[in-house]
């Protein structure tokens, strides 16, 4: 799986970007089609405070997913992000077995 990483704007450090790629590698293991992954990462102020944004597509073959999540920083922000991609591919799964 290709893995690609965004981050405009933002100083994204290497401990970051690897668990980045070990927690979507883990999503490869639970559904081995998945094409490739595009991750973007955006420091949004707000008057109040900060926010994380975290966006993930996932390419499958015929379909792709998508999530994104916001959260006080980005560590809570990807686990957010995973678990939600996690839901989305065992729908897909189910989806796929139901067919057949």
């Amino acid at each position: 799986m290709d893995i690609t990483i965004e981050a405009p704007h933002v100083d994204l450090s290497r401990r970051l970007k690897k668990e980045i790629a070990t927690k979507i590698s883990q999503l490869g293991r639970m559904y081995e089609h998945i094409i490739s992954c595009e991750v973007v990462l955006k420091n949004e102020k707000d008057i109040e405070q900060q926010n994380f944004h975290i966006e993930a597509k996932l390419l499958i073959p015929k379909s792709f997913l998508f999530a994104e999540e916001k959260a006080e920083n980005f560590k809570t922000a990807l686990d957010k992000l995973i678990e939600n991609l996690r839901r989305q591919l065992h729908r897909h799964k189910e989806k796929l077995e139901d067919v057949r």
